[in-house]
């Protein structure tokens, strides 16, 4: 019957949203725990301002990740002049960074970038993509 064959679908489909869900958690808290490895520690401010939370509405699954310290920006990116082009690709990410830059390369002062924050979402968002194409999405 109908009925049957419609809510056969509603099944599949309500499993493969708690797949993405448990997959958005697991992909949210492998990324958190790399970054609060990475985080630069000194007096607890920025590991205690920095970490993750997943956000869902309706169909939609949002996961936001944060370093709220008020130094967060240096840390990551560093204060010397130049941003190193392996690290951030994105041109949005290289503007921004780049607020955070002395304007004069030094060879002693300066705080060289400690890479815990953009590296660590960028690398496990590719890992969380293959597995979202794992279960069927392209």
């Amino acid at each position: 019957s109908k009925v049957g064959s419609v809510s056969s679908v509603i099944e599949v489909i309500d499993a493969l949203i708690e797949d993405v869900e448990a997959d958005a958690l697991k992909y949210m808290k492998e990324t958190e725990a790399i970054m609060m490895a990475k985080v630069p520690y000194q007096t607890g401010l920025l590991k205690g301002n920095t970490g993750a939370t997943m956000v869902k509405s309706n169909a939609n699954i949002s996961v936001l990740f944060k370093s709220e310290a008020p130094y967060a920006a240096y840390q990551e990116f560093g204060t010397i002049e130049w941003v190193d082009k392996g690290y951030i690709s994105q041109n949005d990410v290289d503007a921004f960074a780049s607020q955070f830059k002395s304007g004069t390369r030094k060879t002693t002062g300066g705080v060289p970038a400690k890479r815990y924050f953009f590296g660590q979402i960028r690398s496990q968002t590719f890992d969380f993509i293959t597995r979202l194409r794992n279960l069927g999405f392209k």
